[in-house]
């Protein structure tokens, strides 16, 4: 389907591929994350409260929204700068679903609340636009999913977090079932429809475990 709608991601000197290659894939890879989200959602909801997040859907909409949005870039294209606004409010407006102490935490750094609001969305999209960036290059975004994830994963059993654990296990499932497509040399790339919510999805674990005292972590694992 993505060979018949010309929907390729196009070699170029940055690029490994030698040869024009379907971009899309990331559609299955986050119909998977997002099923998988919701099911936990309906299945541990007290569980997930108790997690000190008080709005876990609102990160759920965020997800399919921007889901949504990025296979619109991916077929026809959306001006970076109007892509970059949807990304900074949906990151903005999904803060609520983080834990309410996060502003307590930030404090002990800047105690100026606004900045802290632009510091925390600039490293989520940070790490939404690097996820972007390894895709294009086979295999590497699927090893760097993996073992972000893997590690995030590792993280959440040492401390007994059940949410955490979860999510980072779904994450490392979608790398190896994107890993099947991606190996060199990559039948399918992510394209944003995948890196981006995959990226969004990453970025909300780093604020998670930022504000629980893991910033060294963080740094080095990301």
């Amino acid at each position: 389907y993505l060979k018949k709608k010309d929907i390729y991601d196009l070699p170029s000197q940055f690029k490994s591929q030698k040869i024009k290659t379907p971009k899309g894939s990331g559609i299955g890879v986050t119909l998977f994350i997002v099923f998988s989200l919701i099911t936990y959602y309906i299945l541990f909801e007290v569980e997930i409260e108790n997690s000190d997040i008080p709005r876990f859907y609102v990160l759920m909409v965020g997800l399919v929204i921007l889901f949504l949005i990025s296979i619109y870039d991916d077929y026809l294209g959306i001006n970076p700068f109007i892509r970059l606004f949807i990304q900074i409010t949906i990151c903005f407006l999904s803060l609520s679903s983080l834990p309410i102490n996060l502003w307590g935490y930030m404090n002990s750094y800047i105690t100026f609340s606004k900045l802290n609001w632009l510091i925390i969305i600039y490293f989520w999209l940070f790490i939404v636009n690097l996820t972007n960036f390894f895709d294009g290059v086979d295999f590497l975004i699927t090893i760097k999913i993996f073992f972000v994830s893997l590690a995030y994963l590792i993280i959440g059993i040492n401390e007994n977090n059940n949410l955490i654990i979860n999510i980072s296990v779904i994450l490392v499932l979608s790398s190896i079932l994107l890993g099947y497509f991606n190996l060199y040399p990559a039948k399918f790339f992510l394209g944003d429809s995948g890196s981006i919510p995959v990226g969004f999805l990453l970025g909300w674990i780093f604020i998670y475990l930022f504000q629980k005292g893991f910033l060294i972590e963080l740094l080095i694992i990301n």
